[in-house]
């Protein structure tokens, strides 16, 4: 039996994430530009139950890890579009890049719109998705990369 291609098994996760992992949606992530490495792991740490979710660890119980590096490879291939109906305010702003230099510049660079192997993307993601997994990070409801949870503690 043939592989799936990896663009037909990215359409599984357009319904939630949009098409090519663009969301439009203000509390769901977008896949777009985050690294293969990334992907592949956050699908096997869902898959595991080592990572929460309300429905990404029953989806990705039907996955193997090959199809894992396929879709891995088709969103890390995909440029990022920020989301353009989020109101904005210039005084969060500069409130926002004095804290990000502080605490988070050293891991999500380049006024976050860079990742690695290690960290997600933040810039290009709803306003609503950032805070709501912020708050999921604090209570403990996702699990806080060890660097992660080191510099929170002096926010």
């Amino acid at each position: 039996m043939a592989m799936p291609s990896a663009q037909m098994l990215s359409c599984t996760c357009a319904s939630c994430h949009g098409t090519n992992g663009v969301s439009n949606a203000p509390v769901i992530s977008s896949l777009t530009d985050l690294s293969k490495n990334y992907l592949v792991e956050a699908m096997q740490a869902y898959k595991n139950d080592e990572r929460s979710s309300t429905i990404m660890n029953r989806i990705v119980k039907g996955y193997n890890d090959k199809e894992f590096e396929l879709i891995g490879e088709f969103f890390s291939e995909q440029k990022m579009h920020s989301i353009d109906k989020q109101s904005y305010d210039n005084a969060k702003e500069k409130a926002g890049k004095k804290l990000h230099k502080k605490y988070y510049s050293s891991c999500h660079s380049e006024g976050s719109t860079v990742t690695d192997d290690e960290v997600g993307l933040l810039a290009g993601n709803a306003a609503l998705f950032m805070k709501y997994s912020l708050v999921d990070f604090h209570d403990g409801s996702r699990d806080m990369p060890k660097k992660m949870k080191k510099k929170s503690k002096k926010c």
